[in-house]
């Protein structure tokens, strides 16, 4: 059964701080399909996901109070990190998407709206997770929109941002001090969104639908393949080390998902990727 969704055009692009805003949904919570390997009961408003393999777990965005949580993948049992509000006097701050530069250990959490442009807009923040319960805040950016920003990625050298209410993927290039410059856009309906190096490809779905989409990491407005994995999906979208897999959230039923990735060819192994591209 799919999740049923109104999205009202004034709320649509409206300054709403939280994505809760919105939409509303029925509580049925999420049927598992085919797609669905297995569903974990979530925290409050579950969002945007990346894989920390140093640690082994997903680093999670909420609209949780600004909560943001690690995941276990194993048991689908999560615990809660640290407070983003707390960062920023007490504001009214959450996140929405999630990239961990698992290089330097830096965690990129994107917010919708911020608190509404009260105090920040659209944002983009960094913290050093070194000790994931106390972490530093590194530096932020406040785009100074108020378009809707969902998920985060980073595909080099450019961090690549979907906006929710404006419908576009925009790349950015972030610098120190909250300085920041926009490189390019694509428009269309994007929700979640995460970069796969080895097989250069974005995965992205709309915001609270039921599709995965592909796109060519070179060119994303080159859809290479989509797929219905039989759940729907919110700001989510990660791979935990195992390229058979992807892991979604939803939003409203408050569920983590693991869900099969039908985009790889079970039989083949990714090193032969380069040579059969185009046969997709």
């Amino acid at each position: 059964m799919m999740i049923a969704l109104t999205l009202a055009i004034s709320v649509l692009f409206g300054v709403s701080a939280d994505f809760s805003g919105e939409i509303t949904a029925n509580s049925e919570g999420i049927p598992e399909g085919d797609g669905v390997v297995v569903s974990y009961p979530s925290m409050t408003s579950p969002m945007g996901l990346d894989y920390d393999p140093a640690n082994a777990w997903l680093w999670q965005a909420t609209e949780d109070g600004g909560w943001v949580y690690t995941l276990d993948p194993t048991t689908g049992s999560y615990t809660q990190r640290f407070n983003i509000p707390t960062y920023f006097g007490g504001a009214d701050l959450n996140s929405n998407g999630a990239y961990l530069d698992d290089a330097e250990n830096n965690l990129y959490l994107s917010d919708y709206n911020g608190d509404g442009g009260a105090t920040i807009s659209d944002a983009i923040y960094c913290f050093d997770v070194d000790t994931p319960d106390s972490p530093i805040l590194l530096n932020y950016w406040d785009l100074g929109t108020l378009d809707g920003l969902l998920g985060i990625t980073y595909k080099a050298p450019y961090f690549y941002c979907t906006f929710y209410g404006a419908g576009q993927l925009r790349s950015y290039t972030l610098g120190s001090g909250g300085a920041f410059t926009l490189e390019n856009s694509w428009s269309g309906s994007y929700g979640g969104i995460w970069y796969d190096a080895a097989w250069n490809v974005f995965y992205t779905h709309d915001a609270l639908g039921t599709t995965v989409r592909v796109l060519d990491g070179d060119d994303p407005s080159d859809l290479l393949d989509s797929f219905v994995p039989g759940c729907a999906l919110s700001c989510a979208m990660s791979d935990a080390a195992d390229p058979e897999y992807l892991w979604t959230s939803e939003f409203s039923g408050q569920t983590n998902n693991k869900i099969d990735d039908e985009y790889v060819p079970v039989p083949l192994v990714r090193s032969t990727w380069g040579s059969i591209k185009t046969v997709f």
